[in-house]
């Protein structure tokens, strides 16, 4: 558990020296068959994601923005669009 704790200092000391530096740019972390991306503008975190249900997160994103209009004037009333990820 200690190593646990430890990696997770490290991560977090990491995330703090980017902010410290205001770094811009994508951070991404493997462990157990699970991966994280991070996304940093000038220090700060504006992203985080994981590899899993990254369209549905989109989709969600632009409806709660109230954008979701604008991706569905791509396709006619009689094209439906829908995703892979909501098959």
């Amino acid at each position: 558990m200690s190593t646990a704790k430890n990696y997770l200092a490290e991560i977090f000391n990491f995330i703090k020296t980017i902010s410290k530096k205001q770094g811009t740019g994508q951070l991404k972390i493997v462990a157990q068959n699970q991966q994280w991306e991070f996304f940093f503008l000038q220090g700060r975190m504006v992203y985080a994601v994981t590899p899993e249900h990254r369209v549905r997160r989109w989709l969600r994103s632009l409806k709660q923005q109230n954008c979701y209009h604008l991706f569905k004037e791509h396709y006619s009333q009689s094209e439906e669009y829908h995703p892979w990820e909501y098959s």
